[in-house]
């Protein structure tokens, strides 16, 4: 396919995890344990594609548009979205011909993607016409790609998507699963991990099915979860299903169940503190024979529990399954919630 260039729109944090109350280019968020995904995205887009990406941000789009108006030489437009990151068993795309006003989606292994191809001076129109319209990347993806291609066309790879709370909490569960991978571990090899430093696992610590990040301590039981770099598991407490990102400080005797903790910045979740349980689960961890890994069809699989960046959670807070809980400063006392509310600590104006 000659003449084509490579189009990625970058995307705000809020906008894929609306309990990130910052405001940050999505690229700099961590996944797969050890990684940011924008070191991930210049590995797997450098190395896999005939042309590297051209990063974009949606308030960019009327410079886009001019470089797309000035160049006289490109026919061909590849577009997708840095929450949807594609490894290519082959590194070049072969065969797809685009006609007039054709938009063609492709599916990666079977996996609709959102990487869509389709002629220069289509995406100009759609650009002009949509782009003050549309407030952000994902309403280019999810309703004006997605509402008007014409075709999909198959290539190998795997598509891994991100591009929302419940997407970003399977995707990085599913780490145990990709190091079996030898395509996804040779993009891994590529990619500067967080951390440098080994994880370390106590004497009662305990790791089943699991994946631990460089620089974290284990001092309690981790099950069926992914741990990023630099994470303290205290002793007595069990992380279960869930996926804990850098920098957080778990006390002990905690329980944490199928939840999604966002990055800590050295923030402590106190000790005694039960996140992502339903109350009558409450004492069901203390029983020998705990469960080594998680149903995914069971229905509290499907319901997650979302800290946000940075709050402490104060010792003895139980915060039951389906809760989101964010904020920009920490709460004065512990938490109490029987799940599915959120909860949002704000100064005072």
């Amino acid at each position: 396919m000659a003449n084509i260039r490579f189009i990625l729109f970058d995307e705000n944090s809020r906008d894929i995890l609306p309990v990130i109350l910052k405001d940050y280019s999505f690229t700099d968020m961590y996944i797969w344990g050890s990684a940011v995904l924008g070191r991930v995205l210049e590995v797997i887009y450098k190395n896999d594609f005939t042309a590297g990406a051209e990063l974009f941000m949606w308030d960019e789009v009327g410079n886009l548009i001019e470089s797309l108006v000035s160049d006289s030489v490109t026919s061909t437009i590849l577009v997708s979205r840095v929450s949807n990151p594609v490894i290519l068993k082959s590194p070049e795309l072969f065969g797809i011909e685009i006609a007039g006003d054709e938009i063609v989606k492709l599916r990666v292994n079977g996996v609709p993607s959102d990487f869509y191809v389709l002629r220069r001076e289509l995406l100009i129109d759609i650009l002009k016409v949509e782009g003050s319209r549309l407030a952000k990347t994902g309403d280019l993806f999810d309703t004006v790609l997605f509402n008007n291609f014409t075709r999909i066309y198959d290539i190998a790879g795997d598509s891994h998507l991100m591009r929302n709370t419940r997407e970003f909490f399977n995707e990085n569960r599913s780490v145990v699963r990709y190091l079996k991978d030898k395509k996804f571990m040779s993009v891994i090899a590529r990619v500067p991990p967080v951390s440098d430093s080994e994880s370390f696992i106590g004497e009662e610590g305990e790791v089943v099915n699991s994946y631990i990040g460089g620089g974290s301590i284990i001092h309690g039981r981790v099950i069926g979860s992914t741990i990023f770099s630099n994470v303290n598991v205290g002793r007595g407490s069990i992380v279960q299903g869930s996926v804990i990102l850098p920098g957080n400080r778990i006390g002990e005797n905690c329980i944490i169940k199928n939840s999604l903790i966002l990055k800590g910045n050295n923030r402590i979740i106190e000790n005694d503190v039960k996140i992502g349980l339903d109350l009558k689960e409450e004492t069901r961890f203390d029983r020998p024979g705990l469960n080594t890994g998680m149903d995914e069809t069971s229905e509290d699989q499907k319901t997650i529990t979302v800290i946000g960046e940075d709050i402490l959670i104060p010792e003895g807070s139980t915060i039951g399954r389906g809760t989101v809980v964010n904020g920009t400063v920490d709460p004065s006392e512990r938490i109490i919630t029987s799940g599915g509310e959120t909860i949002s600590f704000v100064e005072d104006r």
